[in-house]
């Protein structure tokens, strides 16, 4: 089946810190089997992690995520197969304990068809280093439509953000007052490994997430047979 191109369904950033939950409030519909992916960036003053992710309706699973050990934390969420929810909803990050200081938050949400209802997650890679060229790369794909959603926040510095070669930008946001992150996503053809690298304008504290999910199996119906007496057509299409 062919893989759409993502939609944004929400996004948000604070400049500060001190919550227990984000919130995305959706600005559009999320339709029957959609995979849903949602990239979270928390810079506080002392490490905060997710510990689930829920729209009310649906509850996403980690692909994976990567953090300083300190203070920093990136990760991708996702929900494959997902069930219809109206726009206006809530997806709903609960963190792991409450942010503090002036680091703020962020997290986005887009929606993508296609994509494989079951066992959708593939491959996942991640890097915590102190760089402006970050840099992960997947083992062999097991099949070759995929697509591939990236992350990458950079700390203590408000520098700007370049998508990855061969990526498309989906978002450049601010998550706190003086920290950066931008999310791209790729869709591939063939089981080669898939590498994620952006570049920031300056060396900083960077913590980079890349996963791929699987398209949907091709599926094809069988039409009627015309039989002339000495051989048969069967119709097959394929979508």
């Amino acid at each position: 089946m062919t893989i759409g191109t993502p939609t944004s369904i929400g996004t948000v950033t604070s400049a500060t810190g001190n919550t227990a939950s984000i919130v995305i409030t959706t600005s559009a519909n999320i339709d029957a089997t959609n995979l849903v992916v949602v990239f979270v960036h928390i810079p506080s003053d002392a490490l905060i992690t997710v510990s689930s992710v829920s729209d009310g309706t649906n509850t996403y699973a980690k692909a994976a995520a990567i953090d300083n050990g300190a203070n920093f934390d990136s990760e991708i969420w996702y929900k494959e197969g997902a069930t219809a929810v109206g726009s206006g909803g809530s997806i709903t990050i609960t963190l792991s304990g409450t942010t503090t200081g002036n680091n703020g938050y962020g997290a986005e949400a887009v929606k993508v068809t296609g994509i494989a209802t079951t066992s959708a997650l593939d491959k996942t890679a991640t890097q915590n280093a102190s760089t402006a060229s970050p840099s992960v790369t997947t083992a062999t794909l097991s099949q070759a439509d995929e697509i591939a959603f990236g992350t990458s926040m950079q700390g203590n510095g408000l520098t700007t953000y370049t998508e990855a070669a061969t990526f498309t930008n989906l978002f450049n946001v601010t998550p706190g007052a003086i920290n950066r992150a931008g999310d791209g996503y790729k869709i591939v053809a063939a089981t080669t490994a898939v590498t994620y690298a952006p570049t920031f304008s300056a060396s900083r504290s960077t913590q980079t997430v890349l996963a791929t999910f699987k398209a949907a199996p091709q599926t094809f119906v069988s039409g009627p047979k015309w039989d002339s007496g000495s051989f048969a057509i069967e119709i097959v299409s394929y979508g």
